[in-house]
């Protein structure tokens, strides 16, 4: 890990998770808090430079999709109380889990649109989840 990513792993966890995680909040009505697996950033400069705008960014606006009513923020806030994000090296295995409270969204952020889930791809299993 070179110092370009000791950086964007710093803002990460100073700047981008506090501001993404209390728009989260506001948007489900509840404490819930991401985590971010930042061992699976560590050599992937593109991922870190990524994880904003494809990572929270995406994630938050299907969360807005879910629970733009009642019944979506009440089934959310009875099933998930955190958000894992990690990255992985293939993006053909990409995927969202969901288990005791904890969704878990795999996604190879370093590769393009391929790599990460889209609002609507997040939205829609997100409500299978439920």
């Amino acid at each position: 890990m070179g110092l370009v990513e000791k950086r964007l792993i710093t803002e990460g966890r100073t700047v981008l998770l506090p501001k993404y995680q209390a728009e989260l909040r506001a948007i489900v009505g509840s404490d819930m808090t991401y985590e971010i697996d930042w061992d699976g950033f560590v050599d992937d400069l593109e991922a870190l430079m990524n994880i904003e705008d494809q990572g929270l960014g995406l994630i938050n606006g299907a969360f807005k999709a879910v629970c733009s009513n009642e019944k979506g923020k009440k089934a959310v806030k009875g099933a998930v109380k955190r958000i894992t994000i990690k990255n992985i090296e293939d993006k053909k295995k990409k995927h969202l889990s969901l288990s005791k409270g904890d969704l878990t969204i795999h996604g190879a952020w370093g590769h393009g649109h391929d790599g990460y889930h889209t609002v609507e791809e997040i939205r829609a299993a997100l409500e299978k989840l439920l």
